[in-house]
């Protein structure tokens, strides 16, 4: 993708997706927590693909069924996600690369071809300050710099209700990138597993996942 295609994010798209996420997460009880599927029902009840916080919102639900061992519904969720175009505002598809990585991830860890999910996680450079796809940019996230940033703004008081449920999500989102780059020499995609892991269990303390 090197510039934002015409169109746009049109309402048939925006639906066509929510129609699939309610679909893929019916049922959801059996394996997330009485918070994550809370999360869920709100979520799904205004779903929206023009807005950053509502895709966010929309991220983390992907992410909960990821940790919660339910790799066909998130692989699933990254499919219903791959006719979003790109639109030139990173704010809103920055959520989705993310789990493109996520989904690289989960696809070479499962043994099955993590090119499709590759092909989806470059986008144009744009040379703005803070332009997440920026050589410099994304080596700091590979090392795992830009997650320790978002690590270090979490107290422990904070993994509790909808706020710590959010935020633990944005993390591990996160560390889908840093897994999908590769990682570095301190970093590595073990030590990337390991927090992940942690992520897991800070979720099933705040009854997200089973």
């Amino acid at each position: 993708m090197t510039k934002p295609p015409p169109g746009g994010i049109s309402a048939e798209l925006t639906a066509a997706v929510s129609d699939r996420f309610t679909e893929l997460f019916d049922g959801c009880g059996a394996y997330l927590g009485a918070s994550g599927e809370r999360r869920v029902t709100s979520v799904l009840k205004s779903v929206s693909l023009r807005g950053s916080r509502k895709i966010e919102d929309l991220a983390a639900l992907p992410v909960l069924a990821d940790l919660a061992g339910r790799t066909d519904v998130f692989l699933g969720c990254v499919e219903a996600l791959r006719p979003v175009p790109w639109t030139g505002d990173y704010s809103i598809y920055e959520p989705i690369r993310q789990l493109f990585c996520g989904a690289m991830r989960r696809a070479e860890l499962s043994g099955m071809d993590p090119a499709p999910y590759r092909s989806m996680i470059t986008l144009p450079e744009t040379g703005s300050p803070g332009d997440p796809s920026s050589t410099s940019e994304l080596k700091s996230r590979a090392t795992g710099d830009v997650w320790k940033r978002l690590l270090a703004g979490t107290e422990p008081g904070d993994r509790t209700g909808a706020y710590g449920l959010a935020v633990t999500c944005m993390e591990v989102l996160e560390l889908y990138v840093a897994w999908a780059l590769g990682g570095s020499f301190r970093f590595s995609r073990k030590k990337i597993d390991g927090e992940i892991d942690i992520a897991a269990g800070w979720l099933r303390e705040m009854r997200a996942i089973r």
